[in-house]
């Protein structure tokens, strides 16, 4: 999901800026994860958030697209403390 929204950037160190951020956080997200149980609900909370992006999207409202992304960056970053959390 995430890639289909950058890949058509013509910016390429963008691109590459954006990758890295994605690949850091998807290894805090990953070892965060291991520390909880990925629930069927975070699933379908993600799953909802990402439709809603692209609804957004399609919707060509840039305030609306950028408040689901951050509602989606925020959302991510709470279940990753609570995970961190939990673990102690």
């Amino acid at each position: 999901f995430h890639e289909l929204l950058y890949k058509h950037l013509e910016n390429k160190m963008l691109i590459q800026i954006i990758k890295m951020v994605r690949q850091n956080s998807l290894r805090i997200r990953n070892f965060a994860e291991r520390q909880s149980a990925f629930t069927k609900e975070i699933a379908s909370s993600d799953t909802d958030e990402h439709l809603e992006i692209v609804r957004a999207i399609k919707s060509r409202d840039s305030e609306r697209t950028g408040g689901a992304v951050y509602v989606h960056i925020m959302n991510s970053k709470r279940r990753i403390i609570q995970a961190l959390e939990n673990k102690n």
